[in-house]
């Protein structure tokens, strides 16, 4: 289930316009830093929450989305230029907003490497079918395309490795099925590591932090289980073969022993909700961190390990929340305002 599924009719309006949280009581640690769109000021603007308060980077009438924090504290994000999406990047601390490239493409989903040196996000002609894989290395401009074949790219952000050397994306395949793909940031190694399971549709695509396997979720029919992909050998392996097995996204944790996932709903039972689980990388039983009957989704692990952050409409709007895996507790981090506040990020330790 997308942030659009759980937004309804207008997050999907702000989706199509595209053609494509407050403070926390204390700071969980030092350094901890968290983007996110916000329409509160009536227009989806990007915020960056830090040290217990939220600063307004963006400014003006538009759309502004797609938000993604470089270790050392850069923004890159997407505005919407004359129907458009465009990348843009910032200084350190959000200043000085300046586009990526001058391409008159439809720009999406930028996502920095983990050194902050390369730009990945997908880049496609409006006036031709499908989509590519563009890394560009900031400082210089150097652009390496990935996947110039006619088909689809995305629609979420690509992953890198830890040590930014590879990637795992969602690209459509002859079929136009999303299918999982790894890729060296030089563009050398493409390999598809998701048909062999089916041929039907694959998503949310998360690179373990060696670099060595992906997880996804895969769409089998009356399931949609859990698999991770061995890159270098294509093996696979099924986390969840249980029949009742129903799955959004699994994010390793920084040090790549275990996944935060989102189990979905039962569709039809009055007491389902999609909540936050915490997982073993090996499979095993679900541990769930966000019990509430609201519904709880898209969660990101804080660089230390120790708390996950996720969004909530347990208020009746999209909200960012924390939950401390020490202790239990959960904290909100959008306060004062009921508007929406979604498509979070949370910036990676320095490296």
């Amino acid at each position: 289930m997308s942030l659009i599924d759980h937004l309804g009719s207008a997050a999907l309006a702000l989706g199509l316009a595209l053609a494509t949280s407050s403070a926390l009581a204390q700071p969980a640690a030092s350094g901890d830093m968290i983007a996110f769109v916000s329409i509160r000021s009536g227009d989806a603007h990007i915020y960056v929450h830090s040290a217990g308060q939220d600063r307004q980077i963006t400014q003006g009438q538009g759309v502004h989305t797609h938000p993604s924090l470089s270790a050392d504290g850069r923004l890159a994000f997407v505005k919407s230029i004359g129907g458009l999406g465009k990348v843009f990047v910032t200084d350190v601390g959000g200043g000085n907003a300046r586009r990526l490239t001058q391409a008159e493409r439809i720009e999406t989903s930028p996502i920095w490497s983990p050194d902050g040196r390369h730009l990945a996000f997908y880049s496609s002609d409006a006036s031709k079918p499908g989509g590519e894989l563009h890394i560009v290395e900031v400082a210089s401009g150097h652009t390496t395309v990935v996947g110039a074949d006619g088909r689809d790219k995305g629609p979420t952000a690509a992953s890198w490795s830890a040590d930014g050397s590879r990637l795992a994306f969602l690209s459509a395949n002859a079929r136009g099925r999303a299918q999982v793909f790894a890729v060296g940031r030089d563009g050398s190694g493409l390999v598809d590591l998701s048909s062999k399971f089916n041929d039907r549709n694959k998503a949310g695509a998360q690179i373990s932090p060696d670099g060595t396997r992906v997880v996804f979720t895969a769409d089998a029919r009356q399931r949609r289980p859990l698999v991770v992909a061995e890159v270098a050998t294509g093996n696979l392996s099924e986390l969840t073969p249980e029949p009742d097995a129903a799955f959004e996204v699994a994010r390793w944790s920084p040090d790549g022993r275990q996944f935060a996932v989102v189990r979905i709903a039962e569709p039809g039972a009055p007491d389902s909700r999609n909540d936050i689980f915490v997982m073993d990388a090996q499979g095993g039983p679900l541990r769930n961190v966000s019990r509430h009957p609201g519904d709880d989704f898209d969660p990101h692990w804080a660089p230390d390990g120790r708390s996950i952050v996720f969004a909530s409409l347990r208020t009746g709007t999209s909200m960012i929340y924390r939950v401390d895996l020490i202790n239990g507790q959960t904290q909100a981090v959008s306060r004062g305002h009921r508007s929406h506040d979604m498509d979070h990020v949370v910036r990676a330790a320095p490296q």
